[in-house]
Protein backbone atom coordinates (compact mmCIF):
# COMPACT_ATOMS: atom_id res chain seq x y z
CA UNK A 1 0.00 0.00 0.00
CA UNK A 2 2.91 2.43 0.91
CA UNK A 3 4.14 1.92 -2.87
CA UNK A 4 1.11 2.11 -4.24
CA UNK A 5 1.09 5.80 -2.90
CA UNK A 6 4.42 6.59 -3.17
CA UNK A 7 3.49 5.71 -7.58
CA UNK A 8 0.32 8.35 -7.14
CA UNK A 9 2.61 11.04 -5.66
CA UNK A 10 5.35 11.04 -8.00
CA UNK A 11 2.62 10.25 -11.12
CA UNK A 12 1.16 13.87 -9.76
CA UNK A 13 4.62 15.55 -9.26
CA UNK A 14 4.91 14.71 -12.92
CA UNK A 15 2.26 15.57 -14.52
CA UNK A 16 2.64 19.01 -12.61
CA UNK A 17 6.25 19.71 -13.89
CA UNK A 18 4.97 18.96 -17.52
CA UNK A 19 2.30 20.94 -16.73
CA UNK A 20 4.29 23.91 -15.67
CA UNK A 21 7.12 23.51 -18.09
CA UNK A 22 4.81 23.53 -21.20
CA UNK A 23 4.00 27.05 -20.46
CA UNK A 24 6.81 28.26 -20.13
CA UNK A 25 8.45 27.00 -23.09
CA UNK A 26 6.03 28.05 -25.94
CA UNK A 27 8.40 30.49 -28.01
CA UNK A 28 8.03 32.02 -31.76
CA UNK A 29 8.54 30.06 -34.48
CA UNK A 30 12.40 30.16 -35.67
CA UNK A 31 11.69 31.69 -39.33
CA UNK A 32 10.36 34.68 -37.54
CA UNK A 33 12.89 35.31 -34.62
CA UNK A 34 16.81 34.40 -36.71
CA UNK A 35 17.31 37.86 -37.79
CA UNK A 36 20.32 36.30 -39.51
CA UNK A 37 18.14 34.59 -42.00
CA UNK A 38 18.45 36.08 -45.20
CA UNK A 39 15.56 37.24 -47.60
CA UNK A 40 15.07 36.37 -51.18
CA UNK A 41 16.42 39.02 -52.81
CA UNK A 42 19.30 39.07 -50.97
CA UNK A 43 19.56 35.36 -51.98
CA UNK A 44 19.20 35.53 -55.58
CA UNK A 45 21.71 38.76 -55.39
CA UNK A 46 24.45 36.52 -54.03
CA UNK A 47 23.45 33.49 -56.78
CA UNK A 48 23.53 36.28 -59.58
CA UNK A 49 27.04 37.26 -58.22
CA UNK A 50 28.17 33.67 -57.97
CA UNK A 51 27.26 33.03 -61.60
CA UNK A 52 25.01 30.60 -60.56
CA UNK A 53 22.44 32.64 -62.46
CA UNK A 54 22.25 34.95 -65.72
CA UNK A 55 21.38 38.61 -66.05
CA UNK A 56 18.25 37.40 -67.88
CA UNK A 57 17.35 34.68 -65.15
CA UNK A 58 17.77 37.52 -62.61
CA UNK A 59 15.79 39.79 -63.65
CA UNK A 60 13.06 37.38 -64.02
CA UNK A 61 13.13 36.01 -60.56
CA UNK A 62 13.48 39.87 -59.34
CA UNK A 63 10.20 41.04 -61.05
CA UNK A 64 8.51 37.73 -59.78
CA UNK A 65 9.75 38.14 -56.16
CA UNK A 66 8.43 41.68 -56.32
CA UNK A 67 4.90 40.70 -57.43
CA UNK A 68 4.64 38.77 -54.11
Amino acid sequence: MMLWRIVVIGGIVALVTLLIRSGRTETQPNWRSDSRRQSPFEILKERFARGEIDRQEYEERKGFLSQR
